[in-house]
């Protein structure tokens, strides 16, 4: 094969390779929430709202859950805190978000938050 053939080869394959690639960022649902929780003094992984919850609430739940709405309003750690237990228990009954589920590992981030008692 020409040098010259090899390097378009190449070449034809950064599109496919960019595009398979910003899939993930243009999408919130493949977005890895856990990513930036911290760990607590044992070394367990400790979820925080500033670091986990925010991003999951305001990609999933804000449409709904904004000021004025007939839904909790869920637009700061105050109010999502306040909520969290009723809100743990429709996720995980798959009622909330109404139509689109938040995925096995999401449900796992709200709840583990819950049960290390909402830290900011």
């Amino acid at each position: 094969m020409p040098h010259g053939a090899a390097n378009m080869q190449r070449l034809g394959i950064i599109p496919i390779i960019l595009l398979t690639a910003s899939c993930g960022i243009l999408k919130p649902e493949y977005r890895d929430y856990q990513e930036s929780a911290t760990t607590d003094e044992t070394g367990s992984n400790l979820v925080s709202y500033s670091k986990s919850i925010s991003s999951l609430i305001s990609d999933k739940c804000t449409n709904c859950h904004n000021t004025g709405g007939e839904a909790p309003t869920l637009n700061s750690y105050e109010s999502v805190k306040e909520n969290a237990a009723t809100s743990d228990e429709q996720i995980s009954q798959g009622k909330m978000p109404p139509g689109t589920p938040l995925s096995s590992s999401e449900t796992s981030l709200f709840t583990q938050w819950v049960n290390d008692g909402t830290a900011p």
